[in-house]
């Protein structure tokens, strides 16, 4: 699938995944695209659902600060994916103990990459299913993937 048509499929209808939140997309050199969005809550909506996917390719996003001084356009460089990450077996003792995100989940998001800087779920949208413990990472798309860590919670 080409750039172009995975843009047309992200943006541009109310029907598409970003709906009418992006104002225009452009080509600023090969293979790397600005969008513009309508205002701060559409560029919200788009950056907290990340990550997204269109077919088979997925489109790494970085923030660009319109007001800071621009940075070369070679030097955009794609190594830092915001996920949603789900922990197994942790049992709900262990969930409920005082600072559980503390101790228990903040170190087990360094282990795969870092505790998200822009934004984190609510610890009771964190805790809500009995299957598993949500919480949002900033990984290195560049290093290989942790999928196990194994715990002593004894």
């Amino acid at each position: 699938m080409r750039i172009l048509e995975i843009l047309e499929e992200v943006g541009g209808t109310k029907h598409s995944p970003w709906g009418r939140s992006y104002h225009d997309i452009s080509e600023i050199a090969p293979n790397l695209f600005m969008a513009h969005f309508q205002d701060a809550r559409a560029l919200q909506f788009v950056w907290t659902r990340q990550l997204w996917s269109v077919g088979k390719e997925t489109l790494l996003l970085e923030w660009v600060n319109p007001d800071a001084n621009a940075k070369p356009l070679e030097s955009y460089r794609f190594a830092k994916l915001y996920v949603s990450v789900r922990f197994y077996g942790i049992p709900q003792s262990v969930r409920q103990a005082p600072n559980a995100i503390t101790t228990l989940i903040t170190p087990i998001l360094r282990a795969v990459g870092t505790p998200s800087d822009l934004d984190q779920f609510s610890e009771a949208s964190m805790f809500r299913d009995h299957s598993f413990v949500v919480a949002r990472a900033k990984i290195d798309v560049t290093k290989k993937m942790v999928d196990r860590i194994k715990l002593d919670l004894q």
